[in-house]
């Protein structure tokens, strides 16, 4: 009946540790899906804004304002391309 008490006060300290690191492991792994689940909800539901290029917007804007060429004092037609004289 002693060898009994024996091996069960060795193992005792070993069965605690290994009981300790499943709760640990338990509580960390959920923490891990808990944040992922977290941040993946902020990044899908975040809208995101692209930017949308008018490229005939900017044509017009280019008309409005005048013609490079004629700022740079060169002879233009009224379309403001360059005159050939």
């Amino acid at each position: 009946m002693q060898n009994i008490t024996d091996l069960l006060q060795e193992a005792k300290p070993l069965y605690k540790t290994r009981k300790r690191n499943r709760k640990l492991l338990a509580v960390g792994s959920t923490l891990g899906v808990f944040f992922l689940t977290i941040g993946l909800s902020f990044n899908l539901t975040r809208q995101t804004k692209t930017p949308i290029y008018d490229f005939w917007g900017d044509e017009i804007e280019w008309v409005q304002n005048g013609s490079a060429i004629e700022d740079m004092g060169l002879p233009v037609d009224s379309n403001g391309l360059l005159w050939i004289i």
